[in-house]
């Protein structure tokens, strides 16, 4: 699962460049929380956030999981 953080503050939005070795190498993105499953509970999710990007605020789920299938997995 591809857990996307979108983060505002004052009409700007978060963003970071990937640096893996993959299609996607030097693009930006949402910061990503990667996970094995759904990632239902905000108190996970803010965790994560924190300890992954020191994020400190308040998060808000909002949206839904999209199931994307490529030719080797599915992305949700």
């Amino acid at each position: 699962y591809f857990n996307y953080l979108v983060i505002s503050k004052n009409d700007s939005f978060a963003v970071e460049k990937r640096t893996g070795k993959d299609i996607w190498e030097q693009l930006f993105q949402f910061p990503l929380l990667e996970s094995k499953q759904k990632l239902y509970d905000p108190y996970l999710i803010q965790k994560k956030a924190e300890e992954t990007f020191g994020l400190k605020d308040d998060i808000m789920m909002e949206g839904d999981y999209k199931k994307h299938v490529l030719s080797h997995q599915d992305v949700y």
